[in-house]
């Protein structure tokens, strides 16, 4: 059995089991690449104006992360609806690169509260004397949980079972290694956001409810608390790796946090988590001028497409990142 020349995915099946060929894609110039879009009807209001923004741009993030919701469904090849310009593909695409920087900064934002409350809490408990500096290295200060997932994690914790865990930082963090014993505070900077949390899983009861009421979130059970910081650390990662925010979709299936109870406290939708669930979350976690921001941002892009007469392609973006409702988003 041979692959499609174009690559396109072969499902196999044998013996029960499933596989799934690889994709082949062959160089094509820019010229090329506009010839084929050009065949599948996508306009071209600037054609060398094009070529510079594809020359600058990933193509990829700019056509084939968004054509398929601009692409006639049930056709055996792409073709685009009528009236689509490659500059409507390049205005989702710079919206969604605003929009995944001004989440981003509410996200470090928020992030450095929650680790700044953190590391004053904790350390007031237990790393209160230049001896037990480094005391939120010790199990013994946490409490192991009995979930399945978290209790195994707990086991094998890194900064718990890493004798060399502390010289470790240092060594990637050249400023940390002017501490002798290095202080919670400061070793939180270099730990990333998906540690931060199992810290906070693993904290004893007293000292999780200050960082809530600290943080002003004590009205959320733990489970809903945990949640919420679980998803600021799926978005965050997201955002760092460049991926096309307003497809952001995370499912359920989640076996370290009470999916549940998060979707019930935050009033999330219950279908697969999308980024107007992760506003919701984030809005408590951030100011309201950063939330104000990035409506700002979605209501100008909503607001562009409807003066050009494609008030429908906004709607389908909206719809992509939670509701196409331009009126539930101002209301968050």
């Amino acid at each position: 059995m041979h692959l499609p020349a174009e690559g396109y995915f072969l499902l196999l099946f044998f013996k029960g089991e499933k596989f799934m060929a690889t994709i082949n894609k062959e160089y094509k110039t820019i010229n090329e690449r506009i010839g084929i879009l050009q065949s599948r009807g996508l306009l071209f209001k600037n054609i060398n104006k094009a070529k510079e923004i594809l020359l600058e741009h990933p193509y990829f993030d700019i056509i084939n992360a968004n054509e398929k919701l601009f692409c006639k469904p049930n056709t055996s090849s792409k073709e685009y609806f009528s009236h689509i310009f490659f500059e409507d593909l390049y205005g989702v695409y710079s919206f969604n690169n605003e929009l995944s920087k001004l989440t981003m900064n509410s996200l470090l934002s928020a992030e450095s509260k929650l680790k700044n409350s953190l590391a004053y809490l904790f350390s007031g408990r237990y790393c209160y004397n230049i001896s037990r500096t480094e005391e939120y290295l010790n199990p013994n200060n946490y409490i192991q949980p009995t979930q399945r997932a978290l209790y195994y994690k707990f086991s094998d914790f890194t900064p718990f079972t890493d004798n060399d865990y502390v010289q470790k930082l240092k060594r990637q963090n050249n400023y940390m290694a002017a501490y002798d014993k290095l202080p919670f505070w400061i070793a939180l900077k270099g730990i990333v956001l998906g540690t931060t949390i199992l810290f906070i899983q693993f904290l004893d009861p007293i000292t999780k409810n200050e960082v809530k009421k600290d943080l002003k979130m004590d009205k959320f059970s733990d489970d809903g608390f945990e949640f919420g910081i679980y998803i600021l650390k799926e978005i965050r990662n997201s955002c760092a790796h460049g991926a096309m925010i307003y497809r952001f979709s995370k499912s359920h299936r989640i076996s370290t946090v009470n999916v549940q109870a998060g979707i019930n406290e935050f009033h999330l939708s219950q279908s697969a988590i999308n980024y107007m669930d992760t506003l919701k979350v984030l809005s408590f976690f951030s100011t309201d001028r950063e939330i104000r921001a990035i409506k700002m941002s979605i209501f100008k892009f909503y607001l562009k497409y409807t003066v050009r007469g494609k008030r429908w392609m906004a709607k389908k973006i909206l719809g992509k990142m939670g509701n196409q409702h331009i009126t539930k988003w101002l209301k968050i």
